[in-house]
């Protein structure tokens, strides 16, 4: 009796290393399509209201002297970095360009917060109705997914032991 319950115990954490092994193996895919989403989204709407997008990078005084620049270059960045991590073989760039950008915008948006009284948005849909400190936790939260998605990418792959 003992050793069936070793048996279907063996068997059972056999499964279950199976099923983490394979959750574990999708999981950067799964957050590169998140992280690619975000950044199409994000891309989009400061192309669709360019106009307010530019008049608004002018009011925040770290951004004001780099509007136009910054207009034109992160909406590009944005698209490179989804388009980075939706091809496999650039998918790790795409990470660890995701985790860069993530940062700067959660700085940005902790400037914003934390150090002007100016607070403008250009973001659109649901982003845009979130305050700014929901935004910094949104962004956290972002930030955290792209180092999640490094950590899984870059970990070792392990085998399946098959006793």
């Amino acid at each position: 009796m003992k050793k069936q319950t070793t048996a279907i115990t063996h068997y059972g954490n056999s499964w279950f290393t199976h099923f983490a092994n394979s959750f574990a193996s999708y999981l950067p895919l799964l957050i590169s399509c998140l992280l690619a989403a975000l950044f199409g989204y994000a891309a989009y709407t400061k192309l669709a209201i360019y106009s307010t997008f530019i008049q608004q990078l002018k009011i925040v005084p770290i951004s004001s002297s780099f509007a136009s620049v910054i207009a034109w270059s992160v909406p590009g960045i944005e698209i490179i970095i989804a388009v980075l991590l939706l091809v496999k073989p650039t998918r790790l760039i795409g990470l660890w360009a995701a985790f860069g950008l993530m940062l700067l915008f959660t700085a940005y948006v902790f400037l914003i917060l934390y150090k002007y009284t100016v607070e403008p948005c250009t973001c659109l849909g649901i982003i845009g109705q979130l305050s700014w400190k929901v935004h910094l936790f949104f962004n956290l939260f972002f930030t955290l997914l792209a180092m999640l998605g490094l950590f899984f990418f870059t970990r070792p792959k392990k085998s399946i032991n098959n006793h």
